[in-house]
């Protein structure tokens, strides 16, 4: 360990101060899914900061959709075509790192010294047994997006706190132009993130889907759908589709994120607010949020740590959240004045006291598509007790 991190000193001293020669220049490939122009402009300002302090190092974009990715990385890691700094959504972490695609940099996390600014659950969901694969990049939660105009028109005066005054309002803005909640149902991990609150939120679990909560939540998102209050073109919608089609006003309310805050705020021709989820035992919303990592064939593992530490100083990494408009996973960053400041962004801090992580280890990912194709068979009909039952026993076998 401490030969590998006198070395990598070596590197960077050598690098900041322009000794190493142009042609010995490096290029780090990383790849990611931020085409939103903030987010891009974000990591965009992160690689020209880092590459100005270190000139004889050069980083080159491959952009991949969110639900591509994961896919991508592991037929790259088999195919020797894998990159040296990667965006992974935060619940793959594990999987990606027990699958070998991850390298282990735990001796350089360390070293740094700063792991423990990171709140516990973002910073956990980059280690496994024990290693450190990687360190939060962000974090984000949902919150309920609704139409204020709308709202006003139909004599409602405030958000829905509960689900029954969810399926009320929703109802009573429903027309055959509108619908009164639009929410990702798809089937990737981002249906996946919008759903499990409601499951939560029900009293249920993935180790728990043939429980009565679970039959509940299962007959409540039916009901929603048969009742037109849902669409079924939620199906085949990104979270990102669902906030144009809610600035577009197809739909009176919307469950999604803070990274779409920019494009309602931009597109949006109407008043619009934010409110808590709604629920029903209790609350809940999912921890999403973003990792750096770095490929575990890279050739470049010491100039690739140096710029997701880069990345990660305070400094830093202030700037990149802000103009993310995402949510901090460093601890001293969340103190900064602009996210209470900034009323949007201070509901989904106060959202993200209950906001849950998908810890569920290394097989989250075939545990997570169960649930994907029980909760859109219940939408598409399906009897809601025969979902539970399907699930229950399918997600057995990954039970611990």
């Amino acid at each position: 360990m401490k030969k590998t991190l006198v070395a990598f000193a070596v590197v960077i001293a050598l690098l900041s101060a322009g000794i190493v020669s142009a042609a010995e220049q490096i290029v780090l490939h990383q790849w990611d899914w931020h085409s939103q122009p903030h987010t891009s402009k974000a990591m965009d300002d992160l690689i020209k900061a880092f590459t100005e302090k270190y000139p004889h190092i050069r980083i080159e974009r491959t952009y991949y959709s969110f639900g591509d990715i994961r896919q991508q990385l592991l037929v790259g890691s088999i195919a020797g075509n894998s990159p040296d700094i990667i965006i992974i959504d935060n619940p793959d972490h594990q999987a990606m790192a027990v699958a070998g695609v991850l390298a282990d940099i735990t001796d350089y996390i360390q070293e740094w010294g700063q792991a423990d600014q990171f709140f516990e659950g973002p910073l956990s969901s980059t280690i496994w047994e024990g290693r450190h694969y990687g360190l939060p990049q962000n974090s984000n939660t949902l919150a309920l997006f609704y139409n204020k105009e709308m709202f006003a028109a139909a004599g409602i005066e405030k958000a829905p706190e509960t689900w029954e005054e969810l399926y009320e309002v929703a109802k009573k803005l429903t027309t055959p132009e509108v619908r009164g909640l639009h929410v990702c149902a798809n089937m990737t991990e981002e249906g996946a993130f919008q759903m499990l609150p409601f499951l939560w939120q029900a009293g249920a679990d993935l180790d728990s889907l043939d429980s009565p909560e679970a039959i509940k939540f299962f007959t409540y998102i039916q009901k929603m759908v048969q009742e037109g209050i849902i669409s079924l073109d939620c199906l085949n919608m990104k979270q990102n589709d669902i906030a144009l089609q809610f600035c577009s006003g197809a739909a009176a309310m919307m469950i999604n994120g803070p990274w779409n805050i920019p494009t309602v705020r931009d597109n949006a021709t109407f008043e619009w607010g934010l409110a808590l989820l709604p629920y029903d035992q209790k609350r809940a919303s999912g921890l999403g949020g973003e990792n750096w990592a770095i490929g575990a064939q890279t050739e470049h593992l010491e100039e690739a740590v140096a710029f997701i530490l880069f990345a990660s100083e305070y400094n830093n990494y202030l700037q990149a959240i802000r103009t993310m408009e995402r949510l901090p996973s460093r601890k001293d960053v969340a103190q900064d004045p602009a996210f209470e400041e900034d009323a949007n962004l201070a509901l989904f801090n106060e959202q993200m006291q209950w906001a849950k992580a998908r810890a569920y280890g290394p097989d989250y990912p075939q545990m997570s598509r169960i649930f994907q194709e029980a909760f859109q068979a219940a939408m598409l009909g399906e009897n809601p007790e025969t979902v539970a039952k399907n699930a229950a026993a399918r997600m057995q076998q990954f039970l611990k």
